[in-house]
């Protein structure tokens, strides 16, 4: 029958927990363009209630967008700026770094507006109200010209987490192998025999001597001599070492132990 051993494993899961919205605008320039304002007037720039004017550069056009390369840091400008305190200087600055900007005889105002985003300044996604007024207040009630626009912004992230989890499984126990050592069978097929002497010698009185190997049965032949003994029988190999048929025994007799 099997037998089965538990083992502790372990594995990593990962879990989607869906979509969270991204609270905060990222760094971008919005291209924007006010008309119907008074002609040749002087009017300050809010986003979202914050003065914003000079984050603002009317050199741009939209048409500036579209000829940009899509690498191009008017398309995406990542974090390149967010040290900045104004809009870039390496894109030409502000157009007022204090102060308002005119519009023009046609009462227009149009150009690119730098959104930054870092921990001093930074806007909230969502709808945003973009306003350009001839007064440094948002106060659209003492004005005497305004325009706005609603930029709006949303962006989800995704959630997820990775778990370790541990769990167990039933693993099979190997079965031994048995293993059968080789027999000795002194040269006889499909028997197991012990080994034969090779030398067998009865010194009389209860005590027996065998001899396996040529050297022993040397050593066995000496002793003989010098103690005598009743019988002495060989198997497979004389005193002298050459070899007879396997599994004959000669007898020589016996000698009286004086």
């Amino acid at each position: 029958m099997t037998q089965y051993r538990l083992e502790t494993r372990t594995r990593t899961i990962e879990r989607d927990l869906g979509y969270d919205l991204i609270p905060l605008c990222r760094p971008k320039f919005i291209f924007f363009e006010f008309v119907g304002l008074r002609p040749n007037t002087p009017h300050w720039l809010f986003f979202d209630g914050v003065d914003v004017t000079k984050w603002v550069n009317t050199s741009y056009t939209i048409d500036d967008y579209y000829a940009a390369d899509r690498n191009s840091t008017l398309r995406s400008p990542g974090d390149l700026y967010t040290s900045a305190t104004a809009f870039p200087t390496s894109l030409g600055g502000p157009t007022a770094a204090s102060g308002p900007i005119n519009s023009n005889a046609a009462g227009t105002i149009e150009g690119v507006f730098y959104l930054q985003s870092n921990t001093t300044l930074s806007f909230p996604t969502g709808q945003r109200e973009f306003v350009a007024i001839d007064i440094s207040v948002l106060d659209k009630e003492k004005s005497l010209s305004y325009a706005q626009a609603v930029y709006a912004a949303i962006g989800e992230y995704e959630i997820w987490a990775d778990d370790t989890e541990t769990y167990q499984v039933q693993v099979a126990i190997p079965t031994p192998v048995a293993v059968t050592p080789p027999s000795s069978n002194n040269g006889s097929r499909g028997s197991d025999r012990s080994p034969q002497p090779l030398m067998s010698v009865n010194f009389g009185n209860g005590k027996f001597g065998n001899a396996y190997s040529v050297d022993q049965a040397v050593k066995l032949a000496d002793k003989v001599k010098s103690q005598g003994a009743v019988s002495v029988s060989y198997s497979g190999a004389s005193k002298s070492g050459a070899s007879k048929s396997s599994g004959s025994t000669s007898s020589y007799g016996s000698t009286s132990r004086r």
